[in-house]
């Protein structure tokens, strides 16, 4: 085992506490799509998952976001799935499917990234602002190597050790595969990527009730879809 955690979760019930004693191993089986028939936005829910999956980790307090919220205070996988709706409708302001994520490079006279903005329509932002969470973008250091974010990223967990990074990819929806984003594509889907134990791990929400989502991922995945990838990847922390 890479792990000193167990990965083996099935989910026998929407009720069901989460199994497990990190948090780590609670939310290896919180999928996206559920067994409920209240909820309406399963398959665009992606970046809501993402967004508790990594308040979560960097130890947010489920009651106060339960009760903010108004699902239930237990963490069961039916409280997180209705909390994953409740976060859609709010999140999803232009009603088109899916939440908007992104965010642009500033650069000054002589090409060096000195800062970020949202653009226009951009959806992601505000809804983890709600939920207790900031979020920002990793960019290289100038206009030139600005998708390379191997040192901002490497430099972030150093001072954050139980960071979590936002990052979107290329989702074969179908046939449940996570590819890296490829130059020219837009993201379809966003996972949580964390490192645990000196191993990274990608926090998949797109999986069948009942699947793992949390998956330890190659150096070459997480260089593809970490550090190069050609899409926002953003930094979390809890406001």
């Amino acid at each position: 085992m890479l792990l000193a955690i167990s990965l083996a979760t099935i989910l026998q019930s929407e009720t069901d506490l989460l199994p497990g004693r990190s948090m780590i191993e609670k939310l290896n089986g919180v999928s996206q799509l559920d067994n409920l028939s209240s909820t309406k936005n399963d398959a665009e829910r992606c970046a809501c998952a993402a967004g508790i999956s990594a308040y979560l980790l960097l130890g947010g307090d489920w009651l106060k976001l339960a009760k903010r919220f108004k699902v239930g205070t237990e963490l069961t996988y039916e409280n997180i799935h209705l909390l994953q709706d409740r976060l859609y409708a709010i999140g999803n302001v232009d009603n088109e499917a899916g939440i908007y994520g992104s965010a642009r490079p500033i650069f000054d006279k002589k090409d060096r990234v000195v800062g970020w903005r949202l653009p226009k329509g951009e959806e992601a932002n505000a809804m983890f602002k709600k939920m207790g969470l900031k979020v920002w973008p990793l960019y290289g250091n100038t206009k030139e190597n600005v998708m390379d974010r191997t040192a901002a990223v490497e430099s972030y967990l150093k001072r954050n050790p139980s960071g979590v990074l936002i990052a979107g990819v290329d989702e074969d929806s179908k046939n449940f595969l996570t590819r890296p984003v490829q130059k020219g594509q837009f993201a379809n889907h966003y996972i949580a990527v964390a490192r645990v134990n000196g191993v990274n791990l990608r926090i998949d929400s797109w999986a069948k009730p009942g699947s793992k989502t949390v998956h330890p991922m190659s150096d070459l995945e997480f260089k593809q879809i970490v550090y190069e990838s050609p899409v926002s990847l953003f930094a979390t922390g809890l406001r």
